[in-house]
């Protein structure tokens, strides 16, 4: 018999291709080697050498008894060889079952209805493979959906997948845009894909009983597009058989899904830098290496939204003239954002248009009034006084404005808008209220909670937020208000740069209305231009301050002007007048009967008595301040008190007091839970511990009061802290450790540009520099150190800088390390500072070595 190689070849060919496999894939399947199926399916074998490689490949293929005969037949083989007896399974390790006769393929091709794959696609790693775990392992009907907002590019996932999943589903893929067509013409085109006319069955129910019943004994995926109502998919969902179901929609809660294995699909991960691969597949990657950084802002303003991110990259390949750059400036613009975001039929607002414009008007309305929050974190308080409606009805509004991805879910049970929906709901704002009130709601929250600074963390940029809007809509005593009762949070954070813009913009809307707090914000100028070292500014603004609170008989204000004043005073090394103005500020707090200020100007007047070294007024004072602030029953004053009556137990030398008045501080400050002064007392006793030469315990007490101090973010005392660490470290000669936290401490000073403790630091490195006999770099960093002091007028660090260069110029000059050492004793005798005497010393010493 001479059989015709080319007939064989069509023959399995039309298999193949009604299979929907590929030849790597057969192969893998049948244990033949690729090869022998390529020269079966391209004619280049007139009759394969043994009938049991070729029965294996039909099983493979699940064709029938009578299909594999007449396969046989085609191949060469006569009718006595074809109908030979059971083949050899164990030789070809047997990969398949035998198909049960309810999936033995129909004669017609196999649909394959999925749109064109994205060449573009990137990312969503972890979801198709959770969803291909899924649908391949189901025996019976198995359900997926998909669900996320508009854009995230749910449509693009499951097309990725119906083409990586169809050699697995052997009666091919169907698909429905289920927004686009109607349930009887979806069934209609589910029928004819396998040859079936059921235009006849002209209602719903007995159409899709038919079709249910032709998808019960198939192996399908069925991918339902886009679904908005149950109602819609039910009557397309096989009830039995093998086919597996992927259902995307933008909505949580169609009952159609309950049951189902439910994906959350959200916008790319910034982390993984989903965006930026996005746009090295549309730009490339050369452009994308060139302006990394600027292509990443791009994608933060959008949100990582794929379907923006594919627009934006689009737009700037393929539209002339484009930069990053210049792309990035047109969409920082948020009211014309969302006018830039649409390319050919491709547009986010038209997305979005389609999920609002299902909402009733009232829904609408609420949905538009969230805009004001401006894609920052909500809880559900602010939500029903920005909207006007009870916070019941805020929470169910909320809970279908989720269930249908137009809000997200938040951490603790707050809510959020995507950046761009946010704009997409701000277009819709009616009048300036929604704002207004979102001003209002922030700015109280700020007053209520003004030294709760947990509190004020947590909606610290929807307080930024309230703040630049009442800039932007000229609310001058909103802006008052509200930059008075955030100063603090700020203060302490160390955010200098941005409280002194907020405070100069309030302090100007403050004078345009004459608003009350005015002095107050002066004050806080005052006492920023003071960290900042800028001290002939700062009393610029504390005499006005002054001048003002006395007009206004603001005797509060009065007091506090008054202790600053005399706080700047003892920095300036002018104790006398620091100890005028803080009597006159004891005097009038006494006056008022106010036992907290009494207190708080005590603990100051002790502190400017120690530093002149007399210690038993010093110690009076802050026994006394102690005493009220037990009797007031003033937590933190006491603290602070304890604190400054350790301090002067340290001065004394008196360590075993000193450690009593700090633990007896610390236990209090644990009571309260109050992390700022926790992580202050631990530093008092680290002190104690490194006087006593109990090194260990020292590191370990500073140790976790940096701990305390990066946990609330007080950048002063992280800088502080490391210095101290530097320098213990120093002591015990761990040189390298040392001048890594010095540097780093260093590092963090000049960031938040507090001279105080730049200079401190500085000369703690020269110091170490000196033990390295490193005394050029040691000479160095005094001078820097001096220069910046004598720049801010600070005399006690200038006499600290010239006290490390003369002993610096000891090394090599020692005329000039005199003249140094009596310039720095000159200092510390003129404001009586406590260190003049070690100075003196030195030089006693230095003289009689010379002599």
């Amino acid at each position: 018999m001479v059989n015709d190689p080319f007939q064989f070849a069509d023959m399995l060919g039309r298999y193949v291709e009604r299979s929907g496999y590929t030849a790597g894939q057969l192969a893998r399947l049948s244990g033949l080697p690729k090869r022998t199926i390529t020269n079966w399916l391209g004619g280049r074998v007139k009759k394969p050498r043994e009938q049991q490689g070729l029965r294996q490949l039909a099983k493979a293929l699940y064709l029938t008894e009578p299909e594999t005969q007449e396969l046989l037949l085609a191949a060469g083989y006569c009718q006595n060889e074809a109908a030979n007896g059971p083949i050899n399974d164990e030789a070809y390790g047997a990969p398949l079952p035998p198909p049960p006769q309810a999936l033995a393929l129909p004669r017609e091709r196999v649909p394959f209805q999925a749109i064109a794959d994205l060449p573009y696609f990137v990312g969503r790693k972890r979801e198709l493979q959770a969803l291909k775990k899924i649908l391949l392992a189901g025996r019976g009907p198995t359900i997926c959906s998909l669900q996320g907002m508009a854009g995230t590019g749910k449509t693009a996932l499951v097309t990725r997948l119906a083409y990586q999943l169809r050699p697995h589903f052997t009666h091919g893929v169907l698909w429905a845009r289920v927004d686009s067509s109607d349930t009887m013409s979806i069934l209609s085109a589910f029928a004819q894909a396998y040859g079936c006319d059921v235009s006849q069955y002209t209602d719903l129910g007995s159409r899709s009983q038919i079709v249910r019943d032709l998808l019960a004994q198939k192996r399908a995926l069925i991918i339902l597009d886009n679904a908005g109502r149950s109602q819609e998919i039910e009557p397309l969902l096989p009830p039995s058989g093998r086919c597996a179901v992927v259902i995307t929609t933008r909505r949580h809660d169609l009952s159609a899904t309950w049951g189902a294995h439910r994906f959350h699909l959200g916008p790319f991960s910034e982390e993984a830098e989903e965006s930026l691969e996005l746009f090295g597949k549309i730009l490339g990657q050369r452009w994308v290496g060139q302006e990394k950084r600027t292509l990443v802002e791009i994608a933060r303003l959008l949100g990582q939204l794929p379907l923006a991110v594919t627009i934006a990259a689009s737009r700037m390949a393929y539209e002339p003239g484009w930069s990053a750059a210049t792309f990035l400036e047109r969409i920082g613009q948020g009211k014309r954002r969302l006018n830039e975001l649409a390319h050919e039929n491709q547009s986010v607002r038209l997305s979005f248009v389609l999920s609002y414009d299902g909402l009733p008007p009232a829904q609408q309305q609420f949905f538009a009034a969230l805009g004001a929050f401006n894609s920052q974190d909500f809880e559900l308080e602010a939500a029903s006084y920005v909207t006007g409606v009870t916070a019941e009805e805020a929470q169910d509004q909320l809970r279908k404005l989720a269930s249908l991805s137009l809000v997200q879910p938040a951490h603790q049970g707050d809510y959020r808008l995507h950046p761009l929906l946010s704009d997409y709901a701000r277009e819709g704002l009616d009048g300036e209220q929604p704002l207004e009130r979102m001003v209002d709601y922030f700015v109280g929250y700020a007053d209520r909670y003004e030294t709760v600074y947990e509190k004020l963390e947590l909606q610290s940029k929807s307080i930024h937020l309230a703040l630049q809007t009442a800039i932007e809509r000229n609310m001058p005593a909103a802006l008052a208000r509200g930059v008075k009762a955030f100063y603090r949070f700020l203060f302490v954070k160390g955010l200098y740069s941005q409280a002194e813009s907020l405070l100069n913009q309030a302090q100007q809307a403050a004078r345009e209305v004459d608003a009350a707090e005015l002095p107050r914000l002066l004050l806080y100028l005052g006492q920023i231009k003071g960290k900042r070292g800028e001290y002939n500014q700062a009393e610029a603004y504390f005499q006005e301050a002054l001048n003002l609170a006395r007009q206004k008989q603001q005797n509060d204000v009065i007091c506090a002007v008054l202790t600053n004043l005399g706080g700047l005073a003892a920095k300036r090394g002018e104790l006398a007048q620091a100890d005028v103005y803080l009597q006159e500020g004891l005097a009038l707090a006494r006056q008022l009967e106010d036992g907290e200020k009494i207190s708080g100007l005590l603990s100051n007047l002790g502190g400017v008595a120690a530093n002149r070294g007399h210690y038993t007024q010093a110690e009076a004072f802050f026994r006394e301040g102690l005493a009220i602030a037990r009797q007031e029953g003033h937590l933190e004053r006491m603290i602070l008190l304890l604190a400054n009556l350790g301090e002067i137990e340290t001065a004394r030398g008196n360590d075993v007091q000193a450690e009593a008045c700090y633990q007896e501080g610390l236990a209090l400050a644990r009571k309260i839970n109050h992390r700022p002064h926790i992580s202050a007392l631990l530093q008092n006793l680290g002190q104690i511990a490194v006087k006593g030469q109990q090194y260990e315990e020292a590191r370990d007490f500073y140790q976790e009061a940096l701990a305390l101090a990066y946990e609330i973010g007080h950048r002063e005392r992280i800088t502080f802290l490391l210095a101290m660490l530097g320098q213990l470290l120093s002591e015990r000669d761990c040189l390298e450790q040392a001048e890594a936290y010095l540097q780093e401490g260093l590092s963090l000073a000049r960031e938040i540009g507090r001279h105080w403790h730049i200079c401190t630091t500085l000369n703690l490195c020269g110091n170490l520099y000196l033990r390295q006999q490193r005394v050029d770099l040691a000479t160095e960093t005094f001078q820097e150190s001096l220069t910046i002091a004598r720049a801010a007028g600070t005399q006690e660090l200038a006499a600290e800088a010239l006290y490390g260069l003369a002993r610096a110029a000891a090394q090599s000059d020692e005329v000039a390390a005199g003249g140094y050492g009596q310039e720095s004793l000159a200092i510390f005798q003129t404001i009586g500072h406590h260190k003049a005497a070690e100075v003196g010393r030195w030089l006693d010493e230095r003289h009689n070595c010379q002599t």
